[in-house]
């Protein structure tokens, strides 16, 4: 093999193990965030009229920060309903002492005004880099329940631009420029 080929060879190899570091690195990113993204569950606490308090649970593997609860899609301050500094992973369920009202990673929020059958919330929050994240919920009257419920969707992570600048405002983390 003349000298010629033997640099193309090595460009190629070179080239495909550059190819495959970035490959790696966007995996392992992937990965590490997964191990630390905060997920919100809102559960429907009271009965009407009094629908004034809801239970969030963190069911996700990293603390979530700044959150922020919205009624609509919460374009001005004054659609907010209730907010929270942060909130733990959701702690265990054993010993002969537990309770669910005092599990770690599970709090009650007071909503102002109470809740209303057919408004639709939204609950942002960030997570220890400062990616914002969103859950989003309906409150519903199911034929087979005595109470209203919610309806839950879980949004995952938000661009900045989707979370409302006065939100932002709010952010314990900041990454870069508000």
């Amino acid at each position: 093999m003349d000298s010629a080929a033997a640099e193309w060879a090595q460009a190629v190899v070179a080239l495909l193990a550059l190819f495959a570091a970035a490959a790696a690195y966007i995996i392992s990113r992937r990965s590490h965030k997964n191990s630390y993204r905060p997920l919100l569950r809102p559960v429907m606490l009271g009965t009407p009229p009094a629908l004034d308090r809801l239970a969030l649970k963190n069911l996700g593997r990293g603390p979530a920060l700044a959150i922020v609860i919205v009624r609509d899609r919460g374009e001005r301050a004054d659609l907010l309903a209730g907010e929270l500094d942060a909130l733990e992973p959701l702690g265990a369920t054993h010993g002969p002492q537990f309770t669910e009202s005092s599990r770690v990673g599970r709090t009650v929020v007071r909503i102002t005004p109470p809740f209303v059958v057919g408004d639709q919330y939204r609950i942002l929050y960030q997570d220890f880099e400062g990616d914002w994240h969103e859950t989003e919920l309906e409150v519903v009257q199911l034929p087979s329940l005595a109470r209203p419920a919610f309806r839950t969707r879980f949004q995952g992570t938000q661009m900045r631009e989707n979370v409302p600048e006065w939100v932002r405002q709010r952010a314990q983390i900041v990454t870069e420029s508000i």
